[in-house]
């Protein structure tokens, strides 16, 4: 794997260029306004990271999105990488960035701590993704209650999901009316680690995942 920069341009009311350096063993990226100033994360340090695209609102219709990517590390400390583009500008250009750092994102990082949490299943310890709780037999989410969120444990035989743009669902086949929670992946954490860890885990018991 070989280290990737990109030059990011935030918008139009912020156009200088800030280096972005995506390396298998780190992360820099000159996000704050002194130019050369540098936020470096090692790979050891991230943990989890939430991502998605913003659309921007004009008075009749949409005129523009934002591209967001936050990265949190191990001293609790945000790493935001954003870029807008109006009226269509460099939307392709833009959107091909935004999938590049996502995908080296993945490779680098993220990659390795999905199947951290999968070598865990294997090994039949018990862990939590955010919310969510992992067992050898069965996963626990977080449902709307009356009064405030239930937890509802589901058999892994009954655990069925659903991936849309923007947020991915996990569901009881049994009850999906009743047992069912969407998890948005830009304004949850590690959304993008817990449907790869769902999936292979439903991959590995050879059940069906309907999409």
């Amino acid at each position: 794997m070989q280290e990737i920069q990109l030059s990011i341009i935030r918008g139009f009311l912020d156009n200088r260029k800030r280096q972005l350096i995506l390396n298998p063993e780190f992360i820099k990226f000159e996000e704050k306004e002194i130019s050369g100033a540098f936020t470096q994360f090692s790979k050891n340090s991230i943990i989890e990271y939430r991502y998605g695209i913003n659309w921007i609102n004009g008075i009749e219709f949409t005129i523009g999105r934002e591209y967001q990517i936050f990265i949190h590390n191990l001293e609790n400390d945000v790493l935001k990488i954003n870029f807008k583009s109006f009226y269509g500008f460099k939307k392709k250009e833009y959107h091909r960035n935004y999938s590049k750092i996502l995908d080296t994102l993945w490779d680098f990082y993220f990659s390795d701590i999905s199947w951290n949490f999968i070598n865990k299943f294997q090994r039949e310890e018990e862990f939590k993704i955010g919310n969510v709780g992992f067992s050898k037999d069965n996963i626990t989410i977080g449902v709307s209650g009356i009064l405030k969120e239930e937890s509802k444990t589901i058999p892994w035989e009954s655990v069925r999901t659903r991936d849309y743009q923007t947020y991915f669902a996990i569901y009881s086949i049994d009850d999906p009316i009743n047992v069912n929670r969407g998890y948005s992946y830009l304004d949850e954490w590690n959304t993008g680690i817990l449907y790869s860890v769902v999936k292979s885990i439903l991959d590995l018991k050879r059940i069906e995942i309907i999409e």
